[in-house]
């Protein structure tokens, strides 16, 4: 079962939810484009860093043990972050001076890989129900992005505009 569409990440926050009940402080699902659903439940972190963490775990039962026999192997990233399969954990973002920078940012394991988070807060003007909403994508490490935007910035080469001119060149190469 794949999600075709767009990239999505979508959590309801619960308010209910506290210390003793144990309850998650958000429930929803998230996917990337092309990949798994995932129902995902994320807890205020109790080191005090006002982080997320958290399960994204596959809707599909087949698909979640699959992936689990696949692969048991904690990954970590450049950053440091260290995830285990079926984990979640979203950061404070620091805006700086970009307010339509996201709220949080943060990563994932699931079934399809090592997914990237931008994440909103959400507050319903109608009915004042917050959510997290944002987007999950493949995550790229910082490596690979730079080198891509390097090879993006090398100068392209010459290249003749029109069918004419390239005609032309090439005539006047073989002479």
């Amino acid at each position: 079962m794949t999600n075709e569409l767009k990239s999505k990440f979508n959590l309801d926050i619960n308010q209910a939810a506290d210390s003793a009940n144990g309850l998650p402080n958000a429930k929803g699902k998230m996917a990337r484009a092309g990949g798994n659903p995932s129902i995902v439940s994320l807890w205020i972190s109790k080191n005090g860093s006002g982080a997320l963490t958290g399960t994204a775990l596959p809707l599909d039962v087949k698909t979640a043990l699959a992936a689990k026999a696949a692969n048991t192997q904690e990954v970590e990233l450049e950053n440091g972050v260290k995830l285990g399969l079926g984990r979640i954990v979203l950061f404070d973002n620091d805006k700086g001076d970009n307010p339509a920078r996201a709220d949080y940012y943060g990563y994932s394991f699931t079934s399809d890989g090592v997914n990237q988070h931008s994440v909103w807060a959400y507050v319903d003007k109608e009915t004042g129900a917050m959510s997290l909403r944002g987007t999950t994508e493949v995550y790229v490490p910082k490596s690979e992005r730079e080198a891509k935007a390097e090879a993006a910035a090398a100068p392209a080469p010459q290249v003749p505009a029109t069918a004419k001119a390239k005609v032309k060149q090439a005539l006047t190469a073989k002479r």
